[in-house]
């Protein structure tokens, strides 16, 4: 059943993700001189950061005209408002998990091959990281974003799968 839910909600994703590609490039016009799009527009942006990106993204995009930069931060992060809020996870405080895989898996900062699987209720979230190319690394994120302490009482919806991720 869990699964199920996810599958039924897999297609807003696929659509939403495609509609935040086509628009991209007219978004920024809306945005204020701060980056941030209005409030209708809010499913297309990140909810923690301006549409300039965060810390790490400027920084890299530093000489990048502000408009591309704009364009290629909602291009990473396509529709994340809208799995953020409409299509997340709502988890109640004291909501008990089930683990399996290893909770130290990651592709960034110190890499980390293998996978996880977590579950609370009807929510759950399977993470694989595994090399593929040097230097890079496999990185799958299916399910909705539950992290093993249960920090996140708002689990974003994920579908993402690269196989060209940085590691270390």
């Amino acid at each position: 059943m869990p699964i199920l839910i996810w599958l039924l909600l897999l297609p807003l994703d696929v659509l939403m993700t495609f509609a935040a590609y086509l628009l991209a490039p007219l978004l920024p016009a809306l945005a204020t001189d701060a980056g941030w799009l209005p409030r209708g527009l809010s499913w297309f942006q990140t909810p923690d950061n301006p549409l300039d990106g965060d810390a790490d993204f400027s920084a890299t995009h530093a000489a990048t005209p502000r408009y591309m930069r704009r364009v290629l931060w909602l291009w990473r992060n396509p529709a994340y408002g809208f799995a953020w809020t409409v299509l997340a996870a709502r988890l109640v405080d004291g909501a008990s998990f089930t683990f399996a895989g290893d909770p130290a898996v990651q592709d960034r900062p110190v890499f980390k091959a293998g996978w996880m699987w977590l579950r609370s209720g009807r929510y759950w979230h399977w993470y694989l990281v595994w090399p593929s190319f040097t230097g890079r690394c496999l990185r799958i994120n299916l399910g909705w974003k539950l992290t093993p302490d249960g920090h996140n009482a708002n689990a974003m919806f994920v579908c993402s799968a690269n196989p060209f991720m940085r590691r270390g």
